[in-house]
């Protein structure tokens, strides 16, 4: 990639993120409002232990992707319920 193209590339990130930091939080605030203290830091340590256990197991890819199905699943079969 040309310099150029890299200051293109830079400057719509940086307006995309200044266009979507309010919505962004609001979605947060929204998610994360009736959540208790000890999920918050469950989904933290989650979100720390995955990558380093992905490193050592090559499959945890697979069965993240499946986690991910089986969420959207039970939402849209909540959803429609």
């Amino acid at each position: 990639m040309t310099p150029p193209w890299r200051v293109v590339l830079l400057a719509v990130i940086v307006i995309g993120a200044v266009l979507s930091t309010r919505p962004s939080w609001v979605a947060v605030k929204n998610v994360f409002a009736g959540a208790s203290v000890p999920a918050c830091l469950a989904v933290a340590i989650l979100g720390v232990a995955h990558p380093i256990a992905s490193t050592r197991v090559p499959t945890l890819a697979f069965v993240a992707a499946g986690m991910a199905f089986a969420a959207v699943a039970f939402e849209t079969t909540d959803r429609s319920g």
